[in-house]
């Protein structure tokens, strides 16, 4: 074991050497503890009379000097040295609440206290710190047998307590007295999945785990507090999300190559595999979950409740869970993937990419019984030549779940090679100044203004995750384009933290990755006060030659901390890099939007689309109407002809897309026709462009009924096209065949 710890340690000791680091200290934790000592030394907390011991150790009115609550809340010490938040005060065995009375107990079971009972419970609390202090002072711990017997020791001396030496904060106290003896991880599993990560086995023992890290940290030459450094950690583990928090997968850990072998059946007896092979993806149902990214907080318990009631099961569906969260989570790039037809049959295998990724498409799956919409991409598959079937084992019945079984490994394993290495084309960063930065896609309503984006933004990005979308209104906000703190609900309560909004998450995105293209969407940017929204991040849109920002702007605090969380970086000044595109599309004609002042505009390309832009592709688009061929585009032109006669600006006619979009290319069902004339068309002339040509436009309806528009909408059911004045019904009726 001891030659284990020289092994780790002799690679931290590289590290520190390679980067002139020495032991690693930090002159403001080293003045923390210094402060934190002065304070709350065993020997001032032993010379307090037991009032002053109470109040100086538990929180009461509000006081902030005190010891629990500087360890556990104060700006200064809640994350030093490791954070023990969340639960109740009754966490300390003893604090004062708001009515004034003393309590101890537990938030189901307490007990409030006279103030003699709160001074005795604070003194044998203090008592038992302090002798617990002094032995481990006195006490020599050089190895894990030496923390063992330091935990029985302390055990003994907090028998007359309340409290145990375990408690997270008892144990941050002595973290902080003695910081080169205790570590800075204070709940046992936390710590047993930080021993992992520095690829060590923990054992069944809270104080033996206390020695282990211990001596990886004496045998370093390493501040103890150093060790739990990110860059130290990153050495052994590569994490996802956050070092802390994100629990220990065998696969992360640095230089070890594990992966996991899973056997999966896309529908019944494998009958949905071709759709797997055909998309290079993983698919499964469960649709009426929707997109499992909005479980995130609370995947299990959550998913479970709305399988539970939807399919009326009375027990936990802990198969299903186990499939969600493999396909949501749990697979990872090198893995092996087994499609299984039966208990027993193999019929293809597949590897994952390192661009795999879980989403949820309603689009994918064409089937018109039992779609699946759950989804992973970047599976590359093999099918086998000819279906394997296993000999002396079985499959688990799990639509998905991880393969221990050694003998179906090792068949699977036999398959391996035959798997196709193409991988998904990478992301190639577009230095073509074709493509704009800053670019408004505007014109009137319907005319291909969003088609035209999206197709232009596939020749920027190949990745779906490289953008973000989002819509302007007008209630539309600085906080939400770029961030603030917001109140964050957790097990813990309510927390106010920085949450980002799509700007500060896609330059975050761009600044991480250099080499990859990132695209923010604005849709509808006129709707909202774009000076507002957009606030002094606007000075970052002057691009240079290069497609950077050419005036960088002060990065606010809470910008600040956010971005050296993100990318372990101080950024005191931020800009828009190269490689971060915003595009927005604004509807010209719409009412009671916010104007754009010209030094907004002077940054922005304009692309303007005329009311005739992309009509070739819905020349072919007709309805039969009452016994009459009508061609969308010409009926809408001869519409918009007529308007121009009102003198209606180009802005306010009819665009090619207006409607019937997702018919391009086919003929328009006539009730699918009349309906969304009814409700698009005929209520935009009524309501906004012809309000003043009522009579005119609709003078086919008569009696006066082109003023009410359920008599325009009744006429149009039985006359089609001729409720319109001369000008337009003349071009599709032919009147020699009355």
């Amino acid at each position: 074991m001891d030659n284990q710890y020289d092994l780790l340690a002799n690679r931290i000791r590289t590290y520190l050497d390679e980067n002139n680091l020495g032991d690693f200290s930090i002159d403001n934790f080293e003045e923390k503890y210094k402060f934190f000592y002065d304070m709350f030394s065993p020997e001032i907390l032993e010379n307090l009379d037991g009032k002053e011991a109470r109040d100086r150790i538990f929180m009461h009115d509000g006081d902030r000097n005190n010891l629990c609550y500087l360890i556990e809340a104060s700006p200064e010490y809640r994350s030093f040295c490791g954070g023990i938040r969340g639960g109740t005060a009754y966490k300390f065995s003893l604090f004062k609440k708001e009515s004034g009375q003393w309590a101890t107990g537990s938030s189901k079971k307490n007990k409030i206290l006279s103030d003699d009972e709160s001074i005795e419970i604070a003194t044998r609390i203090r008592d038992a710190m302090v002798d617990g202090a002094n032995y481990i002072r006195n006490t020599a711990l050089n190895t894990v047998e030496d923390y063992v017997k330091l935990g029985k020791k302390l055990e003994e001396i907090f028998s007359n307590c309340p409290v145990k030496p375990t408690n997270s904060w008892i144990h941050k106290y002595y973290s902080i007295i003695f910081p080169e003896y205790i570590p800075i991880c204070h709940k046992d599993e936390m710590k047993k999945d930080m021993i992992r990560k520095f690829s060590l086995e923990p054992l069944n023992d809270f104080w033996a785990n206390d020695g282990q890290l211990y001596l990886l940290s004496k045998k370093s030459g390493i501040k103890f507090y150093s060790l739990f450094d990110e860059s130290i950690v990153s050495l052994f583990y590569k994490w996802e999300n956050h070092m802390w928090t994100d629990k220990f997968d065998k696969r992360n850990l640095v230089g070890k190559n594990f992966i996991k072998y899973w056997a999966f059946t896309p529908g019944i007896l494998a009958n949905r595999a071709d759709l797997c092979y055909d998309n290079s993806l993983m698919a499964m149902g469960w649709n009426y979950l929707g997109d499992l990214n909005q479980y995130e907080d609370n995947f299990d318990v959550a998913i479970a409740d709305i399988i539970k009631k939807n399919e009326k099961l009375k027990m936990k569906p802990t198969s299903a869970l186990r499939s969600l969260h493999g396909i949501y989570k749990d697979i990872k790039a090198g893995d092996i993937i087994c499609i299984r037809r039966g208990l027993t049959t193999i019929i293809a295998v597949g590897r994952v990419t390192e661009e795999s990724k879980y989403f949820y498409d309603e689009t994918i799956d064409n089937s018109t019984e039992d779609p699946f919409y759950q989804l992973r991409d970047g599976i590359n598959w093999y099918r086998l030549e000819e279906e394997y079937k296993l000999k002396n084992s079985k499959f688990l019945r799990d639509t998905l779940y991880e393969i221990t079984d050694k003998r179906i490994i090792n068949t699977i394993r036999q398959f391996e090679d035959k798997i196709p290495q193409e991988k998904i084309p990478e992301q190639q960063i577009v230095t073509d100044n074709s493509l704009s930065r800053n670019i408004i896609y505007f014109g009137a309503p319907g005319t291909g203004k969003s088609y035209t984006l999206n197709k232009d933004r596939k020749k920027l990005i190949l990745n779906d995750d490289n953008y973000e979308r989002v819509t302007f209104h007008p209630d539309y906000s600085y906080a939400h384009f770029v961030g603030s703190y917001k109140p964050v609900s957790s097990e813990n309560g309510i927390s106010y933290d920085y949450v980002p909004g799509p700007f500060m998450r896609t330059l975050v995105k761009a600044y991480r990755n250099p080499g990859e293209n990132y695209l923010l969407i604005i849709e509808e940017i006129n709707r909202a006060n774009v000076a507002a929204v957009f606030g002094d991040v606007f000075q970052l849109l002057d691009r240079d030659k290069t497609g950077s920002s050419r005036y960088p702007i002060e990065a606010s605090e809470d910008i600040k901390k956010y971005m050296e969380m993100e990318l372990d970086e101080n950024y005191k000044k931020i800009m828009i890099p190269s490689n971060m595109f915003i595009w927005a599309t604004m509807n010209s004609a719409d009412q009671g939007v916010f104007p754009m002042d010209t030094a907004f505009k002077r940054r922005w390309k304009f692309k303007y689309f005329g009311i005739d832009n992309n009509e070739d592709l819905i020349t072919d688009m007709t309805v039969n109407l009452n016994g009459n061929e009508i061609s969308w585009n010409e009926l809408r032109k001869a519409i918009n002809e007529e308007l121009l006669n009102y003198k209606i600006n180009e802005d306010k006619l009819i665009g090619p897309f207006f409607a019937f979009d997702e018919y391009v290319g086919e003929n328009i069902p006539i009730d699918e026709f009349k309906e969304t004339f009814k409700n698009k068309i005929l209520m935009y002339l009524f309501e906004d462009v012809a309000r003043s040509k009522r009579n005119i436009l609709f003078s086919g309806v008569g009696n006066k009924g082109n003023y009410i528009y359920s008599r325009i909408c009744d006429e149009f059911d039985r006359k089609g096209v001729e409720i319109f004045c001369n000008n337009i019904t003349e071009q599709f009726i032919d009147d020699n065949g009355d």
